[in-house]
Parts: structure tokens; sequence; C-alpha cells
């Protein structure tokens, strides 16, 4: 997400959004909803990569193809 994205309920960081909006412009890519929803895909992919990669039965192995698709682990 750039600071030119469009304010929305979405990336609002709480009532302090509209007084002082361009001091927590740097902030709102991080602390955001959508900030926060990123991470968390983030941390998902690398915990199924990892349980891929632990061998365990009900995690079948992703192929080298798959694993570059998901990202480094």
């Amino acid at each position: 997400m750039s600071s030119s994205t469009p304010f929305s309920t979405i990336n609002a960081l709480s009532p302090l959004d509209g007084r002082y909006a361009s001091k927590l412009n740097q902030l709102r890519p991080l602390m955001s909803e959508q900030g926060y929803m990123h991470r968390r895909v983030q941390v998902e992919i690398a915990w199924f990569i990892t349980l891929s990669d632990a061998k365990f039965a009900e995690f079948k192995p992703l192929s080298p193809g798959a694993h570059l698709l998901a990202g480094p682990g």
C-alpha cells in the first residue's frame, strides 16, 4: 500500500485520521486494518510452507514451483 492510497474506513487508524492524518500517513500501511490483513496473509503462507516442509503425513511437500509461488519460507 502506498502513501497515495485514498483514505477509506478499511485503512483508517482511528479518529485521529482527521486532524492528524498527515502525521499518521507513514503508519497507515503498517497499522491499518489493511496492513494487518496483508501481514496476516504473509504469516499464514509462511506457516503453510513450514508445515509442508516438516513432512507431516497430512501436508504433502510443495513442489519446487509451488514453493517459489508461495514465497520465501
